[in-house]
């Protein structure tokens, strides 16, 4: 009973809207009638008048032929203003009708397409006869033109023939335009009797449509109750359907429910699904990591019992001393040994360092390396066993090679990729090793004239334990050259690639960073000697503040064969002409001179015509990447820095001086750039032993500048003193030196406890006591750290 009671309140609802919607609807005609009769009056308002203003303009065109042939009657004699006055305005009123009825028609166009859109014959276009008025127009006008400024008796005649046709014109178009007006008219008359019938049955329709709602609600709902129970059904049945939530009903908060325990079901299923497909793919990903385990185990123990068959063989047959042995098999049963004990050295070097890069345990320590260096390097200790194979090795150099990277790692790149050029180039074969420097990045290549490689094979290339044999030829390794390169390079931040096509050799490149202006990076096996400069006799200038370090360079740079000048650019004023008057074939260049800018000193060098063309070296302690690439673009021609090894120092100055070559330069003989200190046998003994006793001057100075609060030239001291320290080896002292340059030019710190520290390092160096180890942690840089 209580549900009868609660649909019967629910249809009188409905049946109260429906009602609602009749009186809209009524309301809604009123005002479709009334804006109608609106529209209609406009409409035929509007095609009127572009009627009207032709009438206007036909009726000021009769009106100037009527004056001029007022005008005839005194020609050829003077005519009267009030004539000519009169011909020009009712020209000007022809015209000013004409625009109007122009701007007429495009109106009267828009309310054609709305009010007669489906007569026949409405048509206010008529492009040709407006284009015959419009000319004709125009004719009349020059008519006019010419007979205002020349009244004449053939000029009247002109205008009164112009004017006739331009009224014949006018009317014709009138006459043209009047069906479309009389259309318009027509079709807003049936309109407004239409209407009010249409509206009528649509009051009818629209109350038999509420009988019709009205009888067809009741089963409305019954349907929509029928169909959630289905929905329900088939749920129950395990075919679930989604509950229609979409009428907003009476059913419509049901439906939501349903629906939204129905989602629940489908995402607890789902998620059920997903941990399956989880714990399937984690099963696939152990069985495949367990197969390729296998594999790789397959693949080491190849790799490993290969050689050790051949060491463990021979060395049974030295072993047994067998008497038919000659000399000569012993020995070759010995190389062979050897070369298979450094084959198998080799594979388990390879291992080890593909796991450790694997593991994120191989360490690199990057800074400034010559590759250049290295490449002679390798080239050097491979041209044995190219020339062996009859292969030819070969390196062009363009641009600054110094980049990014770890000297050892860069090493065995290199020796990797050369070994691989090697053992696939043919006999006769060339290898080729490019290298270009730049600012930004060194890119090096290894061409080879092997068979190439085709494109769909590349990418195996840098997988372990991939081997191609390309053109049928078995070769020995283990396939672990490249997948290894390419994890180092990746660790120096670089990037690897080939480029190769069959039949046209391969080349192998690696890009690396820039390492210009970067501290040096340690070697394994650093020179200690001083190698011979291949510019033997070539002037280098110094201009250092630093004694000792002007000292290093001297010794350094004469026994390498160069000639040197120095100079301490106390008096700046005359530094240009010094350096000018010294002739030198390379400066080198401190960046901070006791309060001048080495930036500074370099564009007065380069506006002096001597100087102007000779390379320029920057020499300094503590360079950050923003420095580097602000004085490289400022002109300098490479970037050094301290501390640097004696090697190095002579490489960096070949380098430049066979990038900017000049004839050679005469023997400086002014006063003011000398060398300090002759060349002793032992140059590093000596010239730490001056470093040693300049100690003494340099506490002094720093006890000085920091009784007085000078930080300007307490900075300035501890600079230089971390430079020449870090240069002679005494790591300490220039740690030291830069915890409390560091501490200096930090606002809020307090310095006096690091500069502290720093003289007590200079005092243990003066006594010669070793370094102590650190007690506590310091945020100073060391000068060896990036």
């Amino acid at each position: 009973m209580a549900f009868g009671v609660h649909w019967r309140g629910k249809l009188r609802r409905r049946f109260g809207l429906l009602a609602a919607l009749l009186f809209v609807a009524s309301v809604a005609g009123a005002w479709v009638l009334t804006e109608l009769r609106r529209r209609s009056e406009a409409a035929v308002g509007a095609v009127e008048a572009p009627l009207v203003a032709l009438a206007e303009a036909e009726r000021h065109a009769l009106e100037t032929a009527l004056a001029v042939q007022t005008l005839r009657t005194v020609l050829p004699g003077s005519p009267s203003p009030y004539v000519r006055q009169e011909i020009a305005e009712h020209w000007r009123a022809t015209r000013e009708a004409w625009q109007r009825a122009q701007r007429a028609r495009v109106e009267a166009r828009r309310w054609t397409a709305w009010a007669a859109a489906d007569s026949e014959g409405v048509d206010l276009d008529e492009a040709t006869r407006v284009a015959e008025a419009t000319a004709a127009l125009d004719t009349f006008e020059a008519a006019v033109g010419q007979l205002l400024a020349a009244p004449s008796p053939p000029a009247a005649e002109r205008l009164w023939t112009d004017a006739q046709a331009l009224v014949l014109r006018l009317d014709a178009l009138r006459q043209a335009w009047a069906p479309a007006a009389r259309a318009v008219r027509e079709a807003v008359e049936h309109r407004l009797t239409e209407t009010p019938l249409f509206l009528a049955a649509g009051g009818v329709g629209l109350a038999a449509l509420a009988l019709v709602f009205g009888a067809f609600l009741a089963s409305a709902l019954e349907a929509r109750a029928a169909d959630l129970a289905r929905a329900a059904q088939a749920w129950a049945a395990g075919t679930p359907v989604p509950f229609d939530d979409g009428p907003k009903d009476e059913f419509a908060p049901l439906a939501a429910a349903l629906n939204t325990v129905q989602l629940q079901q489908a995402a607890r299923e789902q998620a059920l699904r997903a941990e399956l497909e989880a714990a399937r793919a984690e099963a696939e990903r152990a069985r495949k990591a367990a197969a390729q385990t296998t594999r790789f185990v397959s693949e080491v123990s190849h790799e490993l019992r290969i050689p050790l068959t051949s060491i463990l063989g021979f060395a049974e047959l030295l072993a047994e001393d067998w008497d038919w042995l000659v000399e000569e098999d012993r020995r070759r049963y010995v190389d062979i040994i050897e070369r298979n004990a450094r084959h198998l050295l080799h594979v388990v070097s390879d291992l080890l360092n593909l796991a450790k890069a694997d593991a994120g345990m191989l360490e690199v320590s990057l800074g400034a390396v010559e590759v250049r260096e290295v490449v002679e390097a390798a080239v050097t200790s491979l041209r044995p066993r190219a020339a062996a194979q009859g292969v030819a090795l070969e390196v062009r150099v363009e641009g600054p090679t110094v980049a990014r990277a770890d000297w050892g790692r860069l090493r065995q790149v290199v020796l990797n990729l050369l070994d691989n050029a090697i053992k696939y180039s043919p006999p006769g074969g060339r290898v080729e090793v490019r290298l270009r420097g730049g600012p930004d990045r060194v890119v090096l290549e290894v061409v080879d004239q092997g068979p190439g490689i085709p494109p769909e094979l590349q990418d195996r290339l840098f997988r372990p334990f991939s081997r191609l044999h390309p053109g049928g030829r078995q070769l020995p390794g283990a396939g672990l050259g490249l997948a290894l390169v390419r994890r180092l390079v990746d660790l120096m931040g670089g990037r690897v690639g080939v480029r190769s096509a069959p039949g046209q050799g391969s080349a192998f490149w690696v890009e690396l960073d820039s390492g210009l202006g970067l501290p040096p990076a340690p070697r394994p096996d650093r020179e200690r000697a001083i190698p011979p400069s291949t510019h033997p006799g070539a002037t280098v200038a110094v201009v250092d503040d630093d004694p000792d370090l002007r000292t290093f360079a001297v010794q350094v740079l004469r026994h390498a064969g160069l000639q040197v000048v120095t100079d301490s650019a106390e008096d700046r004023d005359g530094l240009v002409a010094r350096l000018a008057a010294a002739h030198p074939d390379v400066v080198l260049l401190d960046l901070r001179l006791g309060g001048i800018e080495g930036a500074e000193i370099l564009a007065a060098l380069r506006r002096h015509p001597g100087l102007r063309h000779v390379p320029i070296l920057a020499f300094t302690a503590a360079l950050t990447d923003g420095e580097r690439h602000t004085l490289l673009a400022a002109g300098f021609d490479g970037l050094l820095p301290k501390p640097i090894a004696p090697a190095a120092l002579v490489r960096a100055i070949d380098s430049v001086l066979r990038a900017c070559p000049r004839p050679p330069s005469p023997s400086p003989s002014t006063p003011s750039a000398t060398a300090e200190a002759p060349v002793a046998d032992d140059p590093f003994a000596a010239i730490r032993a001056k470093f040693v006793a300049g100690l003494a001057d340099r506490a002094a100075a720093l006890q000085a500048a920091a009784q007085n609060e000078d930080r300007a030239a307490l900075a300035r001291e501890l600079h230089k003193l971390k430079g020449a320290a870090a240069s002679f080896g005494e790591a300490a002292l220039a740690q030291a030196a830069a915890a409390a340059e560091a501490a200096l030019n930090a606002a809020d710190a307090d310095w006096r406890a690091p500069l502290a520290h720093a003289l007590l390092e200079i005092e243990r160096v003066r006594r010669g006591e070793p370094a102590h180890p650190p007690t506590a942690p310091t945020d100073a840089p060391s000068p060896h750290s990036r």
